[in-house]
């Protein structure tokens, strides 16, 4: 009995080991967890192997991490390699998205599946769609509905760089050069002969309007300055920029309607004259006004037209019965006094000063050397009746004549000197009332010619061509009647005074400088 005792508790014994035994078979197969600990967890440099079967257990292995990203929708990943002969190599392993950018992390909360109640949503997105499919079709709809992504919701590299205000005057000052590159590299001629680019400006007496017309408008010779001057006995000036026009100075001369003003060539002084048989001077420099009398002597009542010579020597006044009074710019005295046959209407100088042409009511035009101040040529403007307004060009190319038909003849004014009567090189004949201004720009290929008997009688002449413009003025123009025009010294402005008292002012975009 006791033998046989002695072998039950030996066989319950062995089948208690191969139990345990089993048991531990088991664990091992699931946590992958050796039986033997190599060191104590947390102890020593080295991880034990349940330690690692731990870890293995609870975040995973390598192999199982790649095997979960492959099987994961919407997401695809690919193993980089530094050798570059492909996948089969061991590499980096990269999440990516369809646009090719790295993702930084997956959401798994976007994979259930989401029930939508609005029926429209429902079609658009075809069933119940999973997290990650409605917020791909939600970010196509606000895409659509904007237009585009957001720039706040652009990476840093793809939104648009931030200009500061000195780059973007900078690169305005760019812009406008290239614009205008062709006056650096080719003559005035480039000038295009039909249409004249040109815009309106402020009104350079817009903060201090003439009350009646404007009898004398002109820039100064150095500065931006312009002078307005009027039957209202006011003398104003302007510094011209083209959009604000502040009023520099006003002068009001107590019963004397302005009839004419200019500045001297040196810039320091205006000149003003009336129906008296004085005129005043106002130095700019000290500010005082100076009033100047005629020669006692000289029975002229008054004399209200009056040029400047260009080497700033004269003042050249048109009198009575063909007298022309030539004054000392220094001294405001008379010196001489010039005789044509028919009364003196206009006047022009080369632009040394040594030649002066004036123009008679009879038409014909005398030619004066202003050393000896003799006449050295005379003709005839072809078809004159009244001769009315004179001007020659900087160049001293073209000569411009205007009668009272409406007519400017346009003649090469080195065949002037030469024939008695010469051939016009062209008649311009677009206006059909007197012609009382024609002015020519500082680069010759702009004659200005007006009436101030009609509305809107201005025209701009196209010079080397002989022709007009077409796109000035237009039915959106609104000039008046124009009394007085005058272009800025670089071209760059042309004036125009009216019969309302406004002084406009139009930039013509051709010349670079003002």
């Amino acid at each position: 009995m006791s033998t046989s005792l002695r072998r039950r508790g030996n066989e319950k014994d062995k089948g208690i080991k191969k139990k345990r035994k089993r048991n531990t078979d088991d664990v091992i197969t699931t946590s992958s967890v050796p039986a033997v600990m190599t060191s104590p967890l947390g102890v020593g440099g080295q991880k034990g192997v349940v330690e690692e079967g731990l870890e293995a257990l609870v975040f995973g292995s390598d192999r199982n991490i790649i095997a979960n990203l492959s099987t994961r929708p919407g997401v695809s990943f690919e193993l980089r390699s530094d050798s570059g002969e492909g996948s089969d190599s061991e590499g980096e392993e990269v999440v990516t998205e369809e646009g090719g950018r790295k993702v930084a992390w997956v959401d798994e909360s976007d994979q259930f599946e989401i029930k939508l109640s609005h029926p429209k949503i429902q079609k658009q997105t075809e069933g119940t769609p999973r997290g990650d499919e409605l917020q791909t079709h939600l970010r196509q709809q606000f895409t659509k509905i904007t237009g585009g992504t957001p720039s706040w919701a652009k990476l840093q590299d793809q939104r648009p760089r931030k200009i500061s205000d000195d780059e973007q005057s900078d690169d305005e000052e760019d812009r406008e050069f290239l614009r205008h590159a062709r006056n650096y590299l080719s003559k005035s001629e480039s000038l295009p002969r039909e249409t004249l680019d040109l815009k309106r400006c402020t009104d350079v007496n817009k903060a201090c309007p003439t009350n009646g017309r404007v009898m004398a408008l002109e820039f100064h010779p150095a500065a931006k300055v312009l002078l307005t001057a009027g039957l209202d006995q006011s003398l104003n000036l302007f510094q011209v920029d083209g959009k604000n026009n502040p009023k520099i100075q006003s002068v009001f001369v107590k019963d004397f309607p302005i009839y004419d003003a200019h500045f001297s060539r040196s810039g320091e002084e205006v000149v003003m004259v009336s129906n008296h048989r004085h005129f005043f001077v106002y130095d700019m420099i000290g500010g005082s006004v100076v009033r100047m009398p005629f020669t006692k002597d000289r029975t002229e009542r008054y004399m209200r037209k009056f040029t400047a010579s260009p080497d700033g020597q004269y003042l050249v006044f048109l009198g009575r019965y063909g007298y022309i009074h030539m004054m000392s710019s220094k001294s405001k005295e008379i010196v001489a006094s010039l005789k044509m046959n028919g009364k003196a209407r206009s006047v022009a100088f080369t632009p040394d000063g040594s030649t002066m042409m004036s123009f008679g009511d009879d038409g014909d035009v005398y030619v004066w050397d202003m050393n000896t101040r003799d006449c050295i040529h005379r003709f005839t403007d072809h078809g004159c009746v009244q001769g009315s307004t004179l001007a020659l060009s900087p160049d001293c190319q073209y000569l411009a004549c205007g009668s009272h038909s409406g007519i400017v003849n346009i003649y090469d004014n080195n065949t002037c000197h030469s024939a008695v009567n010469p051939t016009p090189l062209r008649a311009v004949s677009n206006l059909l009332t007197p012609i009382t201004r024609t002015v020519f720009n500082s680069h010759s290929d702009i004659l200005a010619i007006s009436s101030s008997t009609a509305d809107n009688a201005l025209r701009l002449v196209h010079v080397p061509s002989q022709t007009v413009f077409k796109n000035f003025p237009d039915i959106t123009s609104h000039l008046g009647h124009v009394t007085a025009l005058h272009f800025s010294p670089n071209s760059g402005y042309l004036s125009v005074g009216n019969n309302k008292g406004q002084a406009l002012l139009y930039r013509l975009s051709h010349y670079t400088h003002c």
